[in-house]
């Protein structure tokens, strides 16, 4: 198991007149109500230390304590392998 981390940013270089927008869109992902919400919708673990898991993560989704890593990059070949077996599973 690897595990995968989701992330969010602003950007240097960005819109200026959007930023105040892209910054509510920010702590809103890290609102209780978003945190919550992800879980069901993209399946993740909540962010925030301490949010509460929805009772289907409770029951089906364990958390790794430990994950494993790349000993070496993948290859050019091995990475569209994973691309595409990725998504003929997520289109299903």
């Amino acid at each position: 198991m690897c595990r995968q981390v989701e992330g969010v940013a602003l950007v240097k270089g960005g819109n200026p007149a959007a930023r105040e927008a892209a910054g509510q869109f920010i702590e809103f992902l890290r609102s209780a109500a978003a945190q919550q919400a992800l879980q069901t919708t993209i399946w993740v673990f909540p962010v925030k230390v301490g949010a509460p898991r929805v009772a289907v993560m409770q029951q089906h989704a364990v958390e790794l304590a430990t994950f494993d890593t790349f000993a070496t990059p993948p290859t050019e070949q091995q990475a569209r392998a994973w691309v595409r077996r990725w998504t003929r599973t997520a289109l299903k």
